[in-house]
């Protein structure tokens, strides 16, 4: 089979992601937050000009829904990984790796990437194409998260999350969503927390 040759010659990762997110319509609507290429509804963006490490670029992208975790924002339920000059998007699903989205990394996500790696195989879209260009149109449809736990590493985030969605909150009805989640119950399991724990994390949030 005849290799496909690449019609693209971005010069940087920005001008490719511009191009992209224009071609699929959605340029308006992509958050963009904690350094990362970019989240739209259930998708987490990585993008880079050629993906020579599957594992590596994998990883720099686990590690920023594990900052997301942290920062009390819902965690996205696809991985995109996107080589733009290659015209290949990867696809993972979050929930294989939220033993690794648990996690806490120091340092920048792309840095110390190398020793990661995992044997599950992504699904391959070529974007070359009208039928890849309307394969990602469906995955950037769906809009599901990958439920994580809460802990006394992200407890401080997803508190402030609350108290934004509901200003007027006491520290009793945040933790009443904790424990039985109801705003939260596609993002989050119920916190099982001791009454030890409960105390330490009432310190926790009075700092803040």
């Amino acid at each position: 089979m005849k290799n496909k040759s690449s019609n693209k010659s971005f010069h940087s990762e920005r001008e490719g992601q511009i191009k992209f997110f224009d071609d699929l319509k959605i340029t308006t609507d992509v958050e963009l937050t904690y350094n990362t290429d970019g989240v739209y509804k259930g998708t987490l963006f990585e993008f880079k000009l050629t993906i020579s490490d599957i594992n590596k670029v994998l990883f720099q992208a686990i590690k920023y829904l594990s900052h997301r975790r942290i920062k009390g924002k819902p965690i996205p339920a696809q991985i995109l990984l996107v080589a733009l000059n290659e015209e290949n998007a990867y696809l993972f699903n979050s929930g294989d790796f939220i033993a690794d989205v648990e996690k806490i990394y120091a340092g920048a996500a792309s840095k110390n990437n190398v020793d990661f790696s995992t044997k599950i195989k992504p699904e391959k879209i070529d974007f070359s194409n009208i039928k890849g260009l309307q394969r990602l149109t469906e995955i950037l449809e769906i809009q599901k998260y990958t439920k994580i736990h809460i802990d006394v590493f992200n407890v401080v985030g997803w508190a402030t999350h609350y108290y934004t969605v509901d200003p007027k909150a006491s520290k009793s009805k945040l933790f009443e969503e904790l424990r039985s989640p109801k705003k939260f119950k596609d993002y989050i399991y119920p916190w099982k927390g001791k009454d030890i724990d409960f105390k330490y994390i009432m310190d926790l949030l009075n700092d803040t």
